[in-house]
């Protein structure tokens, strides 16, 4: 096996060791990183399918019960004490917010009084909530309560009638992060009863994905607008300041692209859709046939020409814009999708997928895929 018992492998540590050694020593040092870091990306994404596993089997299951089984399969892998920590955190934060699921319960039995606590109104029609281990999943009969349940939260472009389903923060229970909301109404008009159970299971676990995924991913971002005061402090000659732009750019399509995109599609990719279908969901917009058009929402220009054009020349961040938004971001996007495929040719089962991926920030996807697959053969 690449890491032996008791080994620690920590790569960060090994890519500066790897850029200190001789230069005729790098390229056997550096495929051996490789072979480690798909070893042991393979082996995190066990721990995390065994810890969903004990806690959908056990949700009251301790957080130390649950270290210890990830500690054990870790170990066999090389977890270093980097890793350990994220996971104890993501952990911690799994224990507080099934607390909070179990306390907000017992306070408030009746559905509706809980909803009520929820989102500060009663609701007009039926609700339906079922306790998720760290989350509530909310059955909305009443189109104009789902609807409202985006408005109240900031989520107006997701809700409404026409959509069937939404993550989105319970104003009235911070701790909790993200509640899931179901837009009963829509779901039986467009499917008969048969297919609406179908469905709405589909939906549920759907939904689930995006709670799973907002606790895991632990990675702290550079906030745009620190981001745009480095780059006004930094800009010196009209190149430089021009690569610091799309710098600048890049940073607002890749939180976009982690936080909106990469949820939607893993969401969809565990409801058990097929890629193509996934793709077509998010890429052809309502006009095509799908729900969004994600190759366009991150690019916002007119958002980033309000904020930015009064202080740089217009045809500059045009270029930038057309070349980090136009280019890149849609080459990532496909990219994505094209890692499915490889995983999914390759006979990489699903879970295991979701488990590697929701911790990559998009643009890794593919290389990410080559590393793991190549092991896997």
């Amino acid at each position: 096996m690449p890491i032996a018992p008791g080994e620690i492998f920590n790569p960060e540590s090994e890519i500066a060791g790897i850029l200190s050694a001789k230069t005729g020593d790098r390229p056997a040092r550096l495929a051996e990183f490789r072979e480690k870091l798909a070893y042991q990306l393979d082996g995190l994404a066990e721990a995390e399918i065994e810890i969903i596993r004990m806690i959908r089997e056990d949700p009251d299951i301790s957080r130390d019960e649950l270290f210890r089984a990830a500690k054990a399969i870790g170990s066999r892998y090389g977890m270093d004490k980097r890793q350990k920590y994220t996971m104890k955190d993501a952990l911690t934060e799994y224990a507080a917010k099934h607390k909070a699921v179990k306390k907000l319960r017992v306070e408030f039995p009746d559905d509706k009084d809980l909803f009520e606590r929820l989102f500060g109104y009663r609701p007009k029609g039926e609700v339906g909530i079922i306790s998720d281990p760290s989350t509530f999943y909310i059955k909305c009969h009443n189109a104009e309560d789902y609807a409202s349940v985006c408005r109240n939260a900031g989520e107006e472009e997701n809700g409404g009638e026409g959509s069937l389903a939404v993550s989105v923060l319970a104003p009235g229970a911070p701790e909790l992060g993200v509640v899931a909301a179901e837009n009963m109404k829509e779901v039986e008009a467009k499917f008969d009863e048969g297919s609406a159970e179908q469905k709405t299971q589909k939906l549920h676990m759907h939904e689930e994905q995006h709670v799973v995924t907002e606790m895991l991913e632990k990675r702290s971002r550079l906030p745009a607008k620190k981001a745009f005061e480095a780059l006004a402090v930094t800009h010196q000659d009209a190149p430089e300041y021009e690569r610091l732009l799309d710098r600048y750019l890049r940073v607002a399509w890749r939180t976009a692209a982690d936080t909106d995109a990469k949820s939607e599609i893993l969401s969809y990719f565990k409801e058990g859709r097929t890629i193509d279908e996934i793709y077509k969901e998010l890429s052809l917009g309502e006009g095509g046939g799908g729900i969004y058009d994600m190759l366009d929402l991150p690019c916002g220009k007119e958002r980033v020409l309000s904020e930015l054009g009064e202080r740089e020349p217009k045809e500059m961040l045009e270029r930038s814009i057309e070349r980090i938004y136009g280019t890149e971001y849609k080459e990532t996007f496909n990219g994505a999708f094209d890692a499915l495929r490889h995983f999914e040719d390759a006979g990489y089962p699903r879970e295991k997928t979701i488990a590697l991926l929701v911790h990559e920030p998009l643009p890794r996807w593919g290389k990410l895929a080559d590393r793991v697959l190549l092991r896997h053969h």
